[in-house]
């Protein structure tokens, strides 16, 4: 439900509702835009950061988009390490019989090398998964960020109302937007943790990821005539 207030000549909105997507209690902004730049500075600065954190939510939701299609070619490589171990186990099963040793040393280290690979394309795959989880985090902490910057650009707007007696109302308190501000920064607080400890679990995976590469690097020096049909991609973390 919504509740607004008005004095004569003056288009001052107080309202508040509680399923909106942005600031509860709001003052109109055509009420301080005639007021001097120097008076409006700190409302600008917020509406600054707000414009910032529109644009921190559009990378974000570009970063989860590309992502998913990482997942996907993840997924795929993952299939293809699967299928050249099948193989290579394949083909020793087929040498056995024919007692050729050192054929078959070379095959059993091709296929140690070909697991090495196996196994770091499913940790790779759990590690794309996580990447999204983090930009995800990401996309709900500018909304979050987006709600701050908009309760902070009302309490702007009604310490202005206070300074230049532009009141909607006799009993209109500039404490209501003071404790929206608040609220806000805290959700966008506890958000902003809620992704650092996305991070953590990426950097996690991440760093298992980088430490099967280098176990698989150091096999696939032993094998130099051996061309694998995959060889699992160095990890490249986003900004």
């Amino acid at each position: 439900m919504k509740k607004t207030l008005c004095s004569v000549g003056l288009a001052v909105l107080l309202t508040g509702s509680a399923c909106s997507n942005g600031a509860q209690y709001k003052v109109d902004d055509a009420t301080v835009a005639d007021l001097p730049m120097s008076d409006r500075e700190e409302l600008r600065k917020w509406q600054s950061s707000r414009d910032i954190a529109h644009g921190e939510q559009d990378k974000a939701r570009a970063d989860a988009n590309t992502a998913q299609h990482e997942i996907l070619t993840a997924e795929t490589e993952r299939g293809q390490a699967k299928l050249a171990t099948q193989k290579l186990s394949s083909d020793i099963e087929l040498a056995t019989p024919r007692r050729d040793t050192a054929h078959l040393e070379l095959l059993q280290r091709q296929l140690s090398l070909a697991k090495l690979a196996e196994s770091a394309a499913e940790t790779r795959v759990q590690l794309c998964k996580q990447s999204h989880e983090v930009n995800e985090a990401r996309i709900e902490a500018a909304k979050t960020q987006i709600r701050w910057t908009e309760a902070g650009i009302e309490q702007a707007r009604a310490r202005l109302v206070i300074r230049h007696g532009r009141l909607p109302s006799a009993d209109f308190q500039v404490g209501t937007f003071d404790r929206q501000l608040a609220q806000a920064e805290a959700e966008n607080a506890k958000q902003q943790k809620h992704i650092m400890e996305q991070i953590a679990r990426r950097d996690t995976i991440a760093s298992q990821y980088n430490q099967q590469l280098s176990v698989y690097s150091h096999q696939r020096s032993m094998t130099p005539n051996h061309s694998p049909s995959y060889t699992p991609p160095e990890y490249r973390p986003q900004p």
